[in-house]
């Protein structure tokens, strides 16, 4: 896979921060400033937010992410190639568990595509593409063994083994693929890697955040989660075909249909890879079923059983 270079700029290199400790008196400041399927972000000191997980999530899943997020962190420092937020220790507050994160100036490149050009997103899926590239193209270097970083194939076989809704077919097929595509190319993975979750500011390389699904693993497999997400992603409360405002439902899905076709040339173009399609498909049956697993939509859930049975 030859290594793309729109951001591989000579940023300056960054330093792991040495995170504050929280008060013993420390109350929570309010409502969040965001909030998502497994946590909720609070602004907490100068400088750094407090991840407060949902009470579901335990204490070795969040070290599993502290793990992850360091080493990650240091990996794109060294490559000086985008940012991931300095995290700090484990910290507990009742009954949930939370990290501390330093704090990421910029919005999402969500939020930029439908605040400044929804109808015009190729620029935002480039960019989606070549960071992603960007990415894979990092060494994998021995802090993320040290992180006890997982395999994607062993992720990807819990997840078949446990996806709901799903046909005994249908999970034989999906094992039966992945054991065939599993192994060869090992890259640093991000497992969850969407508009929502990188962040971007006028004078600052993008940031990615969200590690706790990263693995190492086939890119292609990235790839098709990715895919996946733009094609059929959806808020967990969604019951059915929705549009952002201005959208109809058609226009909103011929959007992301554009959107993920420009995405995935992009990311081909930028690796040398004349034709990706046919081991792509494979992974996004493998990955589509792995992900029937997850807490998501009704809709979206309809919509990926479609997917896998067509």
């Amino acid at each position: 896979m030859r290594a793309a270079s729109a951001f591989q700029l000579p940023y300056p290199a960054r330093t792991m921060l040495a995170a504050p400790a929280l008060p013993d008196d420390f109350s929570l400041p309010g409502a969040p400033i965001a909030s998502g399927a497994t946590a909720d972000v609070y602004a907490c000191l100068p400088g750094w937010v407090l991840k407060l997980f949902h009470r579901h999530i335990g204490a070795a899943e969040v070290e599993h992410e502290r793990c992850v997020a360091q080493a990650a962190f240091a990996l794109a420092r060294d490559a000086n190639a985008f940012r991931i937020p300095a995290v700090g220790g484990l910290v507990r507050r009742g009954d949930r568990y939370g990290l501390l994160y330093a704090q990421v100036e910029g919005g999402t490149l969500q939020e930029a595509l439908f605040k400044t050009s929804p109808r015009l997103p190729d620029q935002f899926a480039q960019q989606l593409a070549s960071l992603h590239s960007t990415l894979h193209a990092l060494p994998v270097s021995s802090s993320l063994g040290a992180a006890g970083l997982p395999r994607q194939t062993e992720r990807l076989r819990h997840a078949i083994h446990h996806a709901r809704d799903v046909s005994e077919a249908r999970r034989t097929k999906a094992l039966g693929l992945l054991e065939q595509q599993g192994g060869g190319v090992s890259c640093l993975c991000h497992g969850d890697f969407h508009l929502g979750n990188i962040l971007v500011a006028a004078s600052e390389p993008p940031a990615i955040i969200d590690w706790n699904d990263a693995s190492l693993g086939n890119p292609l497999a990235d790839i098709a989660r990715s895919s996946l997400l733009i094609c059929f992603g959806e808020a967990v409360s969604t019951t059915g075909p929705h549009a952002p405002n201005g959208f109809t439902i058609d226009e909103y899905e011929a959007l992301r249909q554009n959107f993920n076709r420009v995405y995935l040339e992009t990311y081909s173009r930028l690796n040398g890879l004349e034709d990706l399609c046919p081991e792509l498909a494979l992974w996004l049956q493998i990955v589509a079923t792995a992900r029937l697993n997850e807490n998501i939509s009704t809709y979206e859930r309809k919509r990926l059983q479609e997917f896998i049975s067509a």
